[in-house]
């Protein structure tokens, strides 16, 4: 076989795999339990789930440190993924009501922490019970 024959043979595979790739649906790893929030909202939102120890005790306010948020934007999904099942997760934990927080994008990223935090400048707080949340298949809409 020719040089020539074998670079067109391997652009061609090569063409297929990128499509094929290109084409594929994205989906979690079957590994990964995932809590999906559908912003349903014009506004893109930065979600926000406290640490256990916090949820454990029912404090609503914001964390001392600023923590590190994903963009939820306007009328799209987010995902908090864990590789273990959420409801374990909890309950293991002593948690039995999950609180989430939504805060505009715009806020988060252009306003300090300190006052964002003091200000309780959040557009919006749920909470669910660890039931609700099964139930609802653990997708969290906002508003």
């Amino acid at each position: 076989m020719s040089m020539n024959s074998l670079r067109y043979i391997a652009s061609i595979v090569l063409l297929v795999s990128v499509t094929m790739l290109a084409s594929c649906e994205k989906h979690a790893p079957s590994d990964l339990h995932r809590i999906t929030i559908q912003n349903n909202s014009q506004s893109n939102i930065c979600p926000f789930i406290p640490e256990s120890e916090i949820l454990r005790t029912g404090d609503t306010s914001l964390p001392n440190v600023k923590p590190q948020l994903q963009v939820a934007a306007a009328g799209s999904t987010t995902h908090f993924d864990l590789s273990t099942d959420w409801g374990d997760a909890f309950r293991s934990a002593g948690v039995d009501t999950v609180y989430f927080f939504f805060i505009d994008t715009d806020v988060y990223n252009n306003t300090s922490w300190l006052q964002i935090r003091d200000n309780y400048m959040i557009l919006k707080r749920v909470h669910y019970s660890i039931a609700q949340l099964e139930a609802a298949n653990w997708v969290v809409r906002y508003p």
